[in-house]
């Protein structure tokens, strides 16, 4: 899911991540109106169906109890991606190419 408000992408399954990227950490995540213990970070392959191109999302952190895999704009802007919305449907491109396409979950206000 495609997440306008998350400053970080996010995954619910260990087994998401490259092997030897996996790196233990120990910090706090603001999630909604808490906070959760990040101890888990790593790199994702994530291929999109839309364009059938294959990313990596690096720096990812893993919450098992989350019902969703998060994918940040935020992070991917500050990569030097560029986002539009039309119809709520999100396209990512990188350098005129879109890389990714999705359905956007718009930040709580």
């Amino acid at each position: 899911m495609l997440d306008s408000g998350a400053n970080r992408h996010v995954v619910n399954n260990a087994s998401y991540f490259i092997e030897d990227s996996v790196k233990r950490v120990n910090f706090c995540c603001t999630v909604g109106n808490g906070t959760t213990s990040i101890t888990t970070m790593g790199d994702v392959l994530l291929r999109d169906k839309a364009t059938r191109r294959t990313v990596m999302l690096t720096q990812v952190i893993l919450m098992e109890n989350n019902s969703k895999n998060i994918l940040s704009l935020v992070v991917c802007n500050d990569a030097g991606c560029t986002s539009a919305t039309a119809d709520g449907v999100c396209t990512v491109s990188l350098k005129g190419t879109v890389v990714l396409q999705g359905v956007l979950m718009l930040a709580s206000s």
